[in-house]
């Protein structure tokens, strides 16, 4: 199971921490710490935790400074109001640009009521921004090494399931023939084989399709031109020949992108939470066709539609498993393979 976003395991003085090389790691310049415990050296925040200034550029390349204070506050459950009375006292008096206040986990009720109330009566000079739990999450996920440094990764498992062949591969670049790389796809089993590359065949043959003659008719039937992997492969062959390409650099991105495609395809991780989502898109159709039935064309379409997904979401970890066993086959008996090359040594041997 993923492990959930949390920062209830670290201490106030790492949360305060954290916000700040989130806020630098955002674009925020010239931070500014408040408190001795954090990276100043004043006894007292004087209202705020941290100052901060964002840079605005304007369509026309006018530039604009703002000011922000932020006010960092940890806490396991809701919020009280009671804490940032001083934060809204203290800008009120200076008039940043933006207040922000930050919560581990939320604002309670009264919280939000109270900074509501304070916006209508007061109309203040500067905006009140709040983040809470998912707004955190939200502006963390794309920068892993905040989220090592304070131990906050929720998807470290995922490293568990990639082959020591996959992590080797992408860890440096890798010189290989492209004949190499279908030398030993030609040897893995022909139903492993096409499921494997079969991702890339349409990408690389552009196949020409016809108009569909009745709605029974599938993808495969309007294609006018073969899509296999014999036609693939020739393909390949012909790019890297007629096209000029680097065979080398061929290789690499069907190797990168087969690697990519079939880890992702089969996460056993996410087996539980893409399940959770096609329900979730089940019950939205059913809602979707009860309050705006013109949407579909008759009851028919909308029960036809409900059982497609139904019948995904039973085959679903069945199909995500066999993704997991093409992705180790293809680590095992290619990208392993792949490693052991050398090129320049074949090159050697060619000369001599």
């Amino acid at each position: 199971m993923r492990k959930k976003f949390s920062l209830d395991s670290i201490s106030d003085v790492q949360f305060e921490d954290y916000c700040y090389d989130l806020l630098e790691s955002m674009g925020f310049v010239n931070l500014d710490w408040r408190k001795g415990t954090g990276k100043g050296s004043s006894s007292s925040d004087s209202g705020r935790d941290l100052e901060c200034e964002y840079i605005v550029t304007d369509p026309d390349g006018t530039v604009h400074v703002q000011k922000w204070y932020v006010e960092c506050k940890h806490y396991t459950r809701g919020v009280p109001a009671t804490v940032i009375a001083n934060a809204l006292t203290w800008a009120g008096a200076d008039r940043p640009d933006v207040l922000l206040l930050i919560a581990s986990n939320h604002f309670s009720n009264p919280t939000k009521d109270h900074i509501k109330s304070y916006k209508e009566n007061n109309k203040p000079a500067f905006r009140i921004k709040t983040w809470e739990l998912p707004d955190l999450e939200r502006h963390s996920k794309s920068k892993p090494l905040l989220l090592r440094k304070y131990g906050l990764e929720t998807n470290t498992e995922i490293l568990d399931l990639m082959h020591p062949a996959h992590l080797e591969y992408i860890k440096s670049p890798k010189l290989n023939r492209l004949k190499t790389l279908f030398d030993l796809l030609d040897e893995l089993e022909a139903k492993d084989r096409d499921d494997i590359t079969g991702w890339l065949w349409g990408l690389l043959l552009k196949p020409r399709s016809r108009e569909p003659r009745n709605k029974n008719e599938t993808m495969g039937d309007l294609l006018l031109d073969p899509v296999d992997y014999p036609t693939f492969k020739k393909k390949c062959f012909e790019i890297a020949v007629l096209e000029s390409m680097d065979d080398i650099l061929l290789c690499h991105f069907i190797a990168n992108f087969l690697l990519q495609e079939l880890f992702s395809q089969g996460d056993i991780t996410s087996i539980d939470a893409q399940v959770e989502r096609h329900r979730d898109t089940v019950e939205f159709i059913k809602d979707l066709s009860v309050r705006e039935p013109e949407r579909f064309s008759s009851a028919e379409s909308v029960d036809d539609t409900i059982k497609r997904f139904t019948d995904n979401i039973n085959a679903l970890p069945q199909r995500i498993v066999r993704w997991h066993e093409l992705y180790n086959i293809f680590c095992e008996k290619v990208v392993a393979q792949l490693l052991d090359e050398d090129i320049f040594a074949n090159v050697e041997i060619e000369k001599s």
